[in-house]
């Protein structure tokens, strides 16, 4: 191996001080690594006083060229001894084991290594490790039981998720020298944050190396408190090293800090530094929220807040919580934190402001016209005059909101919000002129104000007495001021928005939007089509926030015409306008629409402005023949708008296109949607001359306008296109052959030297000259503003950075209105509606309910496997589950969103009971909370199909909904729950229940005799929803079937269906080594250690056999109570209690054990493991019950026994223990028949039959082992 030392790919260093017992066992694991590349072991022997020494040199002799041994002559301490083989280190990555952890994955370095060098992008690649407490009786845990795959520096700043031996990184990263590292407390945490910030943490989830802990190690030693100070003085060291996040969140984890000293060991001395710390983490998630869990810090800082507040002093703290509050929309809780700021300090005047703001948000404006008068008594205060001005025009006081605007102009004449509202107040009071006057001294502050450019041409058109172009009496009409109480009840209109990659215009479209607010009530729907930026996450938080909010998801890029035909179909209005690559409208725009559809048979469109100007960029399309070609034309491009505006009302075309076009459902039913033939801008073109023929003419109404974005995406057609469009609309102008591409003026966009001009032109209307050089710098033409139109046009601009400059721009303006016209933003409850485009509709959108997401048991853990298999698939899948009280929230059945691994999870937190609800027989048979929530979610996610996995928690009345609605469903049996309240049939003395009457066999029924007629409507109504609400049940075993047919469920609707979990088939596609049986026999108990799973029969079976002969394993977490019973039972010490594992571990269990025992002394439905043991081909012996034998056949791979026998058991492991040949013989028959992937195929399978009408008979959808 000499060849190999000289290059090594990673250095393994070992630090070590007097651990002769664990050293050995520490070097071997990394020797006996199998990888592709050379490695070298890096040994730091601190002068060790026991053997340790001396193991180290005797496996540096017998690896010579793989091991460095460093022996210092004194002992250095940790640091000192760490630094030294720092110096040493040779590879391109760093793996470390201290010298008493262990490796026990002997491709472990491999694995990491692999992931290393595919992406250079990862700085660090760790995994989970058993941990060993050792001189403690507490049992081995396994680590980062929820750790994602892939995390960063910022997930790492809350804390050290990473243990020693498990950690791989680049060599190299950061300085090694780094003068804190050689005194800082926490020198592992440091190393890490310094590799993080440079690439992401990557997370293996196997378990590949063992953790001890020790109690008088140098950490563990020391007292709560030290330890907590040793952290602190680390983030403290730490803090200036990488950013301002990076900083906040050490402020926060520091807060934590202080506040467990504070807590836990009542040292009060620490109350100021958990105030400062506080505070400070409060103020700094009140910007950007950059954190991941923003709102459980948020809950976690409010909590802590308050247990430290003192009520008669703490304004502060109060001022930062009523912050949190009002950003949060949680109004009301924003007012009782300032209410309380103000009994401390009642002169606090931003205490004022925000409460007054808190008062507008709920439309109380009577209170929030007195806080404001109060306030600017005391002081001129712009923000509060304002609101003033803003409260005065939303109770319709128009005289009084003219009143306080000049009084704002009096302090700052140019105050343009001050000027609009003035504007606006007069022009509702119908004082043209004063309107008409403040209106333009408003636009010569900002010229480019849609909604003042609309009111002045309005204005002008109403004022002149001019009679105004019109061929339709029915569009001309006297201009009206708004009436915001003539809400119309009957009409609602579906906004219809299609957006790609475009999130920052949407979201500000859709602000917009709500911004003006109409008089008919509407609601958006947008098609979004396979955006790849944040606009998921914006519809997303559109969904939570607006009751009148949807959205479809179309996964594949669509052609607009069909990703918009999506939207329609999910829509319930009677108008229709859409939107496509629009940035904002303006006030009244969608009353002038609906309006003029409601008056006219037309289509409708308004005038879409250029972003940031007054110019026309079209109010329609003109249609042309020339030369034996078709030509479209935009037509009044360019021009003016209030010119436009002030001498048309409406302007009529050939067609209008899809960037502002709105239709009625009459006209839909008339000649349908919008032709996906076309995917170009012909679809527009084709709709608009389908409804002109049939008498809806195209029409642009001049009076409001939209603003298109600034460069539109126009998809150009296709031959056949334009071949099928010459055939189908040549007759009109009686041209037959194909449209001229080249040559036609369709579409019309301004160059990027025009724009330039554009915007030179309008900074210097407004005196901005020092802006126009500013730009000039940027562009790297100093002289700009001293250019002609002509050299400007000749210009070479480098288009990228003249579009950085724009958007920056856009981005960065002081200016904003919106809270004039704002509709209340009161948070209501989540909704989250999520429709799916046909694409994605021709696989089921499945709804699973179930018991809790992150539970263990079998009933959880399996559903969960399913649903992220169907999600990873290309399913739509929801979870909609029951669960425990919310860590951070406790409200009443608190309905949480979410997604994870492709599913859309609905939990119901804070239910009246953690888990069972026996004694409430009434709301198990109907909670009226979870059935309204089920109810909602069936609305929003409208599923093809429901898979019921339990009603434990959501009543049985949730059967109801799908069945009303035609919703086939089927529900998996993963207990007993329909049967018995308690789930299991057995009594509290492990005795079994006979048969499946309840009342002469439950224990509810003899000691809660006043509940037996609640107990009787349970029965009937449980009956009621297997036998008539849900479609087919499937059994997980034979016994099940019977047991529910005892109960009275019709047989030809169960079908047997057995499950294999995912982990069987993983297991199964493993090279396990299975020892060869030889004494002593080793038998294993794999799964949770409880009563009811019978691990005490076998406790007492295994005490007649001798030690020699075999041994006995369990497997599995344990309380302290049944161990402690079982360790009684265990008189002559024949059992070995291993502890945890996880799943991970089972091949290394499997290859230590000859057979498993499942003594199971309850009707175990059909449990997992039983699958996975036949998958290690592990022979299984069990008891005669439940689901056992379904699996277990008697003497081919494995023996069955009577559950009340627990002497038979003892025979039965007697009769192995002498013939030992009984093994090999069961193994070789210990064989699946089907995987979790037929399984997964079989029920879609089942899953289409239903949806599609079927009702096969229950033999077609079983599933048998």
């Amino acid at each position: 191996m000499s060849n190999l030392v000289n290059n090594p790919l990673v250095s393994v260093r070992i630090l070590t001080y007097n651990h002769e017992k664990y050293i050995a066992q520490c070097i071997e694991g990394i020797v006996s690594q199998k990888t592709n590349f050379p490695f070298e072991i890096i040994i730091g022997e601190d002068c060790s006083t026991d053997a340790t020494r001396q193991i180290c040199r005797n496996y540096k002799e017998k690896y010579p060229d793989i091991i460095n041994l460093i022996e210092n002559e004194r002992n250095l301490g940790v640091v000192a001894n760490g630094e030294r083989t720092i110096a040493a280190y040779r590879g391109k990555y760093i793996a470390w084991c201290d010298g008493d952890d262990y490796w026990i994955d002997d491709y472990k370095l491999q694995k990491q290594i692999d992931i290393l060098e595919r992406n250079p992008n990862i700085a660090v690649c760790f995994h989970p490790v058993k941990i060993i407490y050792e001189e403690s009786n507490q049992k081995p845990i396994i680590s980062n039981p929820q750790q994602k795959q892939i995390s960063t520096i910022y997930d790492l700043a809350f804390g050290n998720f990473m243990h020693s031996p498990s950690v791989v990184f680049r060599h190299g990263l950061f300085d090694t020298n780094l003068d804190i590292l050689k005194t800082i407390p926490a020198r592992d945490y440091a190393v890490h944050l310094l590799n993080a910030s440079k690439g992401d943490i990557f997370f293996i989830n196997d378990v590949m190396a063992v953790y001890r802990e020790h109690p008088k190690s140098a950490w563990t030693s020391k007292t709560l408190q030290d330890r907590h100070l040793g952290h602190i003085n680390t983030l403290d060291m730490m803090t200036g090293l990488f950013n301002s996040q990076i900083d906040d969140i050490f402020t926060f984890v520091k807060a934590t800090y202080y506040f467990d000293l504070f807590t836990k060991l009542k040292n009060y001395s620490y109350a100021s530094e958990v105030k400062q710390y506080l505070f400070s983490a409060l103020e700094n998630t009140l910007k950007i929220p950059y954190f991941p869990n923003i709102d459980a810090l948020n809950n976690k800082i409010i909590a802590d807040l308050l247990k430290v507040i003192d009520q008669e002093r703490d304004s502060k703290a109060f001022l930062l919580l009523s912050k949190l509050a009002l950003q949060k929309h949680l109004y009301k809780d924003t007012i009782d934190f300032l209410e309380n700021v103000l009994r401390i300090d009642p002169s606090n005047n931003e205490a004022k402001f925000l409460l007054a703001q808190s008062y507008f948000k709920i439309e109380n404006y009577s209170n929030n016209i007195d806080v404001c008068n109060n306030l600017i008594e005391e002081t001129f205060n712009r923000e509060a005059l304002t609101l003033l001005a803003r409260a005065y025009w939303k109770s319709k006081q128009y005289e009084k909101s003219i009143q306080v605007a000049k009084r704002l102009l009096d302090f700052e004449p140019n105050n343009f919000d001050a000027l609009k509202i003035i504007a606006f107040s007069y022009f509702e009071i119908g004082e043209k002129t004063a309107s008409y006057e403040y209106c333009e001294k408003a636009l010569s502050i900002f010229r480019y104000d849609v909604d003042l450019l609309s009111l002045k041409a309005n204005l002008k058109k109403s004022m002149s007495g001019d009679t105004v172009f019109s061929p339709a009496k029915s569009i001309n009409k006297e201009i009206q001021p708004k009436t915001q109480s003539t809400k119309d009840t009957i009409e609602l209109v579906s906004i219809i928005i299609h957006t790609k990659n475009q999130a920052h215009l949407l979201e500000r479209l859709i602000n917009s939007i709500y911004v003006h607010n109409s008089k008919y009530n509407f609601e958006i729907i947008v098609s979004d089509n396979a955006s790849t930026d944040e606009t998921l996450n914006i519809l997303k938080k559109f969904a939570s926030q607006r009751i009148n909010f949807r959205f479809v998801r179309n996964y594949n890029i669509l052609p607009v015409a069909k990703a918009i035909n999506n939207a329609i179909k999910n829509a319930y209005g009677n108008y229709f306008v859409v939107l496509n690559e629009v940035q904002s409208v303006s006030q009244n725009w969608l009353d002038v629409i609906i309006d003029n559809l409601k008056s006219t048979k037309s289509i409708v469109s308004l005038p879409k402005l250029f972003p940031n100007s007054s110019l026309v960029h079209s109010t329609g399309i003109k249609i042309e023949a020339k030369d034996e070609k078709l030509n479209f034309l935009y037509q009044n491009q360019n021009e003016e708008y209030e010119t436009l505006a002030t001498s048309v009302e409406c302007v009529f075309s050939d067609a209008l296109s899809a960037n502002c076009l709105a239709f009625s459902s009459e006209l839909i039913e008339k000649i349908g949607l919008f032709d996906e033939s076309f995917h170009s801008f012909l679809f527009e073109i084709d709709f608009s001359l389908r409804a002109k023929e049939i008498g809806f003419p195209p029409i642009c109404i001049t009076d409001s306008v939209v603003i298109i974005n600034e460069r539109l995406e126009v998809n150009m057609p296709s031959e056949p296109e334009i071949a099928l469009f010459a055939q189908k609309w040549g007759k009109l102008t009686k041209i037959e052959n194909a449209i001229d591409i080249d040559n036609q003026d369709f579409p019309v966009e301004q160059s990027v030297n025009q724009r330039l001009l554009q915007v030179v032109q309008n900074l210097s209307e407004i005196g901005e000259i020092a802006e126009i050089q500013r730009l000039g710098n940027i562009l790297l033409v100093p002289n700009l503003h001293s250019l002609s139109e002509q050299e400007i046009l000749s210009l070479e601009i480098d288009e990228e950075l003249f579009n950085s400059y724009c958007k920056i721009s856009e981005q960065s303006s002081d200016f904003q209105f919106e809270d004039l016209f704002d509709i209340s933003d009161t948070k209501p409850e989540p909704v989250n509606i999520i429709a799916e485009s046909p694409e994605t509709q021709a696989k089921p959108r499945i709804l699973l309910t179930m018991y809790g997401w992150n539970e263990s048991g079998g009933g959880t853990t399996f559903p969960r496997s399913v649903a992220i298999a169907l999600a990873r698939r290309g399913y739509e899948v929801a979870v909609f589950y029951a669960t425990a009280n919310h860590p951070t929230i406790q409200k009443p059945y608190y309905l949480e969103y979410r997604v994870e691994q492709g599913v859309h999870l609905y939990g119901v937190y804070n239910r009246p009971t953690v888990f069972l609800d026996a004694l409430n027989p009434e709301r198990e048979i109907r909670d009226e909370r979870i059935v309204q929530l089920f109810a909602q979610v069936i609305d929003e996610f409208r599923p093809n199909i429901v898979h019921y996995n339990n009603f434990l928690g959501l009543s049985f009345a949730i059967g109801e909904i799908p069945f009303s609605k035609g919703i086939p469903s089927v529900f998996t049996t993963h207990n007993y729950h329909i049967i018995d309240p308690m789930l299991y049939l057995y009594r509290s003395d492990l005795s079994l229940w006979n048969n499946t009457d309840f009342f002469a066999n439950s224990e509810l029924a003899r000691n809660y005799p006043d509940l037996h007629n609640s107990f009787r409507n349970r029965i009937q109504a449980a009956k009621k929803l297997v036998n008539e609400h849900i479609t087919y049940t499937l059994a997980v075993s034979r016994r099940v079937k019977e047991l529910f047919v005892d109960f009275g469920i019709n047989p030809d609707k169960i079908a047997i269906v057995h499950q294999v979990p995912e982990q069987a088939q993983k297991l199964t596609s493993l090279n396990i080594r299975n020892r060869q049986p030889e004494h002593p026999l080793r038998f294993g108990y794999i799964g949770g250690v409880m009563p009811h799973k019978g691990a005490h029969v076998l406790v007492q079976a295994a005490q007649s056999i001798p030690k020699e002969k075999a041994e006995f394993l369990i497997y599995g977490f344990i309380s302290q109570d049944y161990h402690r019973l079982l360790e009684r039972l265990d008189v002559n010490h024949r059992i070995k209690f291993m502890g945890q594992y996880s799943t991970d571990d089972l091949p290394s269990i499997a290859e230590q054990l000859d057979a498993i025992v499942l003594p199971s002394v309850w009707e175990d439905c059909a449990p997992l493991v039983i699958a996975e043991a036949i998958a290690m081909k592990l022979p299984v012996i069990a008891s005669r019950l439940g689901g056992f034998p379904d699996f277990v056949k008697h003497e081919i791979n494995g023996k069955l026994y009577n559950h009340n026998s627990p002497s038979e058991l003892t025979k039965i492991l007697w009769e192995v223990v002498e013939n030992p040949g009984l093994i090999s013989i069961w193994r070789s028959n210990c064989k699946l028949t089907h995987n979790f992937d037929d399984y997964l195929d079989h029920i879609i399978m089942t899953y289409e039959k239903l949806i599609a009408g079927n009702r096969p008979n229950v033999e077609e959808i079983e599933l048998i082992f």
